[in-house]
């Protein structure tokens, strides 16, 4: 076998190890297992821990006037 051979080899089982790595670090994040709220920015936390999750009104009016236009224009 060439040393080409054994380079793909060797890098497609690290593609699947790596793939099976995310896939459990997913569901782990999802199902709760991980905590990961300390990575989330400031203003989100700021959100979470203070006012509660943005509704969708409240979200419209965090919007500049322009992106309100595009998204009334795409309702339309």
């Amino acid at each position: 076998m060439s040393e080409i051979q054994v380079g793909v080899e060797q890098a497609e089982r690290e593609i699947g190890l790596i793939r099976e790595y995310h896939t459990r670090l997913v569901s782990d994040v999802v199902t709760g297992k991980v905590d990961v709220r300390h990575l989330a920015p400031e203003r989100v936390e700021e959100e979470i821990d203070g006012l509660g999750v943005l509704d969708a009104d409240d979200a419209e009016d965090e919007l500049g006037e322009d992106v309100r236009d595009e998204l009334a224009e795409d309702d339309e």
